[in-house]
């Protein structure tokens, strides 16, 4: 088993994305308002139906005005979103091809200096492989991968952020849950997966 020292390849990735400082800060930033845009959209229609739309359909002569306005401040909530998601995708997908083009160029540069007993001692398809199969998966990691991971966090702390405020009981019984369905999915898997190493055992003997 090769041994693989995760932290000395996440600083080594790092240090690309220094090299796009700016563009990488301004991904981010939009990332993190296009998960709070979404979070707070699903609170605004809540106070939407309950503050404008509800009071409305028990008077005889309503006025859309208020209604109109928070509408029009929901569009603008969208349109936030929607903006910053495509922007921030723009963004990704531009540093993310730069990022490969350097470490493509790395490791070309890199296998120039090999001795000859190392492609002696590796197979072509190896060698091939981490030229094409792991730096496209690296740029799937970074182009939607990164992302997808950051807005899943800011999601999840602002979704519970809001849940706490609304009402703590409610809250504190749906963690206990989702923690209970953790476990018993992590106990679930575990026995599968012993399950069926001890089938294929048997299988192969």
């Amino acid at each position: 088993m090769n041994n693989i020292n995760y932290g000395r390849t996440i600083k080594q990735l790092l240090a690309y994305f220094k090299l796009f400082k700016f563009r990488t800060a301004l991904a981010l930033l939009l990332v993190l308002v296009s998960s709070a845009v979404s979070v707070a959209s699903a609170t605004f229609l809540r106070l939407l139906i309950d503050d404008f739309i509800t009071p409305l359909l028990g008077d005889q002569h309503p006025v859309f005005d208020a209604l109109f306005q928070a509408l029009a401040i929901l569009a603008v909530i969208y349109a936030a979103g929607v903006l910053s998601t495509f922007i921030s995708k723009r963004l990704m997908i531009t540093i993310s091809q730069l990022i490969m083009k350097r470490i493509r160029d790395h490791l070309f540069a890199h296998m120039q200096k090999l001795p000859i007993k190392y492609f002696d001692r590796k197979e072509h398809g190896d060698i091939m492989s981490h030229y094409t199969n792991d730096v496209d998966t690296l740029n799937m990691m970074l182009t939607d991968g990164l992302p997808q991971l950051l807005s899943t966090v800011v999601t999840v702390i602002v979704v519970l952020g809001t849940m706490l405020y609304l009402d703590v009981p409610l809250t504190i019984v749906v963690v206990l849950g989702a923690l209970v369905m953790l476990w018993i999915t992590k106990k679930v898997g575990g026995k599968r997966h012993t399950t069926f190493s001890s089938s294929r055992n048997l299988s192969a003997h």
